[in-house]
């Protein structure tokens, strides 16, 4: 069991940033300009608040595979939970 922390922030930080668009952004754009950071950036991070459940518990307990890293993560990935178990090779 391997945590990594920089997964972790990534996928926290997704959820923050949704909430974040639910009340005080409204765009990824406006999101982006007040967290000073790329909107690009900011669009590939945002997808981590759609990884299928099992998925994020097994990234915050260290229990993805070794191969899963944050690199990764922000590579484009299937929308579907069906389609990111089998693209990230998660059972």
């Amino acid at each position: 069991m391997t945590i990594d922390n920089t997964m972790i922030k990534l996928v926290a930080r997704a959820h923050r940033w949704q909430q974040l668009l639910q009340g005080v952004y409204s765009s990824t754009e406006e999101l982006a300009a007040g967290e000073a950071i790329n909107p690009s950036y900011a669009s590939r991070v945002m997808r981590l608040a759609c990884l299928a459940p099992e998925i994020t518990e097994a990234i915050l307990e260290g229990k993805h595979p070794a191969h899963l890293t944050a690199k990764e993560l922000l590579a484009p990935f299937p929308l579907e939970w069906a389609g990111q178990h089998l693209h990230f090779k998660l059972g």
